[in-house]
């Protein structure tokens, strides 16, 4: 059955701290284009917002203004938001990924927001 099928394939998992942790230890691109990429942390908010007003500050780095973001193909973003605002999301529909990072009073959780295979989407 089709509907059987289509709801298996974008299924969920959480995934723990520790398994997080692990995972982590040893990562690494593999689409590693250069070696001249600087590794390492990067503070995303030593540069200016990208938009600022009451409610907030929206940082955003993209591959064009950091090497290791080229090398992974990735946008990274955060936002400040003073209490009592409202974020709406907004994601490309193009992503192969959308994964969210949400902390709440020093906790962060990881969510998977959407997952698109690489061949979906594509005009025959």
């Amino acid at each position: 059955d089709r509907r059987q099928e289509l709801s298996n394939e974008n299924v969920l998992v959480k995934v723990s701290r520790r398994q997080l942790e692990e995972l982590s230890k040893n990562a690494k691109s593999s689409s590693r284009r250069s070696v001249s990429s600087e590794s390492g942390p990067f503070n995303l908010r030593s540069e200016d917002p990208l938009y600022s007003n009451n409610s907030g500050k929206f940082f955003e780095l993209t591959p064009e203004k950091n090497q290791q973001l080229q090398d992974l193909d990735l946008f990274v973003n955060s936002v400040d938001l003073k209490e009592g605002s409202l974020l709406l999301p907004n994601y490309n529909s193009r992503a192969l990924l959308v994964l969210v990072l949400v902390v709440n009073e020093g906790k962060g959780d990881f969510e998977l927001v959407g997952q698109r295979n690489e061949n979906q989407g594509k005009e025959n």
